[in-house]
């Protein structure tokens, strides 16, 4: 069982994860009796449980309990040699092996430095699939206006509020022209 974000868990049902995680038992929703499991577990979080347990914001028994092997897998940004493999992996995925990334295109996400890790290459990915007009995805649908995507949230957003005011106007002129 793969428990994600474990560090988001809120304090007062840290505990109830514990039971589970002892006695091998859970409850479902509903039902009055326990039911035994039989499973491993497998936690993940980005924050520093340790911290936490200092602070008081996470239990220790419960650290020491999920904490028995630890690996430490370095974010995206840290293993740019991954990120080609995984998007090919997410492009075949995603297009049931229709659609193939140019090379502009990876050398366009190798440039990122994906703050949002594997899930923002995904979806980066999945959005290009959507936009890309035909099986060979440019740069241009994996980040939307231009091959490289902006620094920040609002050079993004003035990107974009251009091209629409671009396409708009040039979509008006030319209906005016028609008519």
């Amino acid at each position: 069982m793969f428990l994600d974000e474990l560090g988001e868990l809120p304090l007062d049902l840290q505990p109830k994860l514990l039971r589970a995680l002892e006695a091998r038992t859970i409850r479902r929703v509903g039902e009055v009796t326990d039911r035994k499991i039989d499973a491993r577990f497998v936690a993940a979080t980005h924050r520093d449980l340790e911290g936490m347990v200092a602070q008081g914001t996470f239990r220790a028994d419960l650290f020491y309990r999920v904490a028995v092997v630890r690996v430490r897998v370095p974010p995206l940004r840290e293993r740019p040699e991954d990120v080609p493999r995984l998007a090919a992996h997410y492009v075949a995925d995603l297009s049931d092996g229709h659609s193939e990334l140019s090379p502009e295109a990876y050398a366009a996400l190798a440039a990122y430095d994906w703050p949002g890790n594997a899930r923002e290459l995904r979806n980066v990915v999945e959005r290009a699939l959507a936009l890309a007009e035909g099986p060979k995805v440019d740069p241009e649908a994996l980040f939307g206006v231009s091959a490289t995507p902006a620094a920040s949230f609002h050079e993004a957003k003035d990107q974009l509020l251009l091209a629409f005011e671009d396409r708009y106007v040039t979509g008006c002129c030319s209906a005016t022209r028609a008519t």
